[in-house]
């Protein structure tokens, strides 16, 4: 995959988000109270200072009060040390007998325990229940049972809890609405539906408070979203610049939710994959996590499919390092390892393991490669199905040519179904876009709505078989013909065919013929042949000018 570097994609440093923050910009009054060391009223103001908004500012704020003066005080450096996997220092604060240090204890627990053995965990309150639950299901990649608690969670008050522990019931109420949309549409986005994950983050965009970082996450899943469904892969990324600010997030929960949402970035085209995965292998060395430094060194591995040497080396010792692991920790070594052997046998263990763990995005991006690889009727049934449910329209780890063989096989084995249009349509192949929607519109047990989606993907496409397609189409007096004729009279052509596209798209990012050629199946005579085509329809001098000309048409 050709990558683009781009600061907007490029995360930060891991010793970035333990660097000093200093103050400025927070409440002037618990700073005045601060400086006076008036510990009451520090005690009242404190949880205005919400780490939410004020990111590590406020942590770091926390983690300078003093201990043995309050049991909530010494709560709120605990949890400071907490998120910083300052292991050492909450031992001292543990000391100290803060609020619920259980609590405290059993996450810092879950955090470092091993691979291949779970942490004794004792919940005797429903908070904890809650609390060490969602830790254990995150960290271990259990995202069925993650997201089944995290739905039962939305009806548990925690309002009574908010006023014992000395906090603002309304700010607690709002902060609370706002952190569990966020981590249920997380939760969607890799184990349920897509458009469930992408409403619930558009209106989490509105909850809590201005600045929190939980809106950000939300607005990153949004676009995200779009990608995974369709859209377009460069969506402008607001997570690394805050991050990289003050108040950006704390190293453990920025880990923690980057590493969650790393599908969607390894939709894109840039450094962003990569760039998230060097940042949260810092932290999960720094902070001494086993199960975290996994899930970062196979994103790692991911994120240098293409380019990595021996391949099959790497992803055999990922999976000897994985094998006491839990399943939702092996499902995505087993599909890297399939994806660098292409043996449809580890693609269909990667597909049955990540289904144990309810990791919905891992059996559709595997079952796309088995539909591509060997297109048998079973195989493509449940990616459809897969496909129904989930939304996916774009898998993560599945190339461009993967995915069009998918579609291609979809239809082979007799499937009508906008799914197929979509997922050709999202892999941007013009003649796989082309071949899947005519077949769908030449078949009359094709269901009218997907054949709309078909006609809808041709007009979009533009080229010329794909017009004269729908030309024929337009004669008809059905209402087939009617929606065909109305994308013949408002569409936007193109001159070019559909292998002129294809090849002066791969051309755009930065392929040389013989790559093209390659990926293609083409000789470099061929690619030069349609480039010089493509060239002379465009009025282009080079290969450069017709790329800029042809992505200045609008094709919408």
């Amino acid at each position: 995959m050709n990558r683009d570097p781009t600061p907007r994609s490029r995360f930060p440093t891991a010793e970035e988000l333990w660097a000093p923050t200093g103050t400025e910009g927070m409440p002037q009054d618990l700073l005045d109270a601060f400086a006076r060391a008036d510990w009451p009223r520090v005690k009242e103001l404190v949880g205005s200072a919400s780490v939410g908004v004020y990111g590590r500012q406020a942590a770091q704020l926390r983690a300078r009060l003093p201990l043995g003066v309050d049991p909530r005080l010494d709560e709120h450096r605990s949890w400071s040390a907490l998120i910083a996997g300052n292991w050492d220092e909450l031992e001292r604060c543990l000391a100290a007998n803060p609020v619920d240090p259980a609590e405290l204890r059993g996450i810092r627990d879950i955090v470092l325990a091993p691979l291949d053995r779970d942490p004794t965990l004792t919940a005797t309150t429903e908070l904890q229940r809650f609390f060490l639950g969602a830790w254990h299901c995150g960290q271990g990649g259990m995202t069925g049972r993650y997201r089944r608690l995290v739905r039962a969670m939305l009806g548990w008050r925690s309002d009574p809890l908010a006023v014992e522990r000395g906090f603002s019931p309304s700010r607690h109420a709002r902060y609370r609405r706002l952190q569990d949309a966020v981590i249920l549409a997380e939760q969607e986005t890799i184990g349920g539906r897509l458009d469930v994950a992408g409403a619930i983050a558009h209106e989490a965009q509105t909850l809590g408070d201005e600045g929190d970082n939980f809106r950000v996450i939300a607005a990153e899943i949004e676009s995200g979203v779009a990608a995974a469904r369709g859209g377009g892969t460069d969506w402008p990324m607001a997570t690394p610049a805050r991050l990289a600010s003050p108040r950006g997030q704390n190293p453990v929960d920025a880990a923690n939710h980057l590493l969650t949402l790393a599908p969607l970035f390894a939709l894109r085209r840039d450094e962003a994959l990569e760039s998230m995965a060097d940042l949260t292998k810092g932290i999960a060395v720094r902070i001494g996590a086993p199960r975290m430094l996994l899930r970062a060194e196979t994103w790692a591995l991911a994120a240098q499919r293409d380019t990595a040497r021996d391949l099959r080396a790497q992803t055999a010792a990922l999976l000897i390092k994985a094998r006491r692991a839990s399943v939702g920790l092996r499902a995505l070594p087993l599909l890297l390892d399939a994806v660098a052997t292409q043996r449809p046998e580890r693609f269909a263990e990667a597909e049955a393991t990540a289904r144990r763990a309810g990791a919905f995005w891992i059996q559709v991006s595997a079952l796309t490669w088995m539909a591509a690889l060997d297109p048998e009727a079973r195989t493509t049934r449940w990616l459809e199905r897969a496909l129904t449910v989930s939304g996916w329209r774009r898998p993560p780890l599945v190339p461009e040519q993967i995915a069009g063989d998918a579609a291609l096989g979809l239809t082979a084995t007799g499937i009508r179904h906008a799914g197929a249009v979509e997922l050709a349509r999202a892999s941007g192949r013009p003649n796989v876009i082309y071949e899947v929607a005519r077949r769908h519109l030449e078949d009359q047990r094709t269901p009218a709505a997907v054949s709309g989606v078909a006609i809808d993907a041709l007009a979009t496409l533009g080229t010329t078989h794909a017009r004269e397609l729908l030309h024929r189409l337009a004669r008809r007096t059905d209402a087939l013909g009617r929606a065909a004729a109305e994308h013949v009279t408002h569409g936007h052509p193109t001159s070019l065919s559909e292998r002129e596209v294809e090849v002066l798209d791969l051309a755009a990012r930065g392929l040389t013929n013989k790559e093209i050629g390659e990926q293609l199946s083409l000789s470099q005579h061929t690619i030069a042949r349609h480039l010089a085509n493509a060239r002379a329809k465009l009025g282009a001098a080079n290969r450069a000018e017709a790329a800029a000309k042809f992505g200045a048409i609008d094709r919408r």
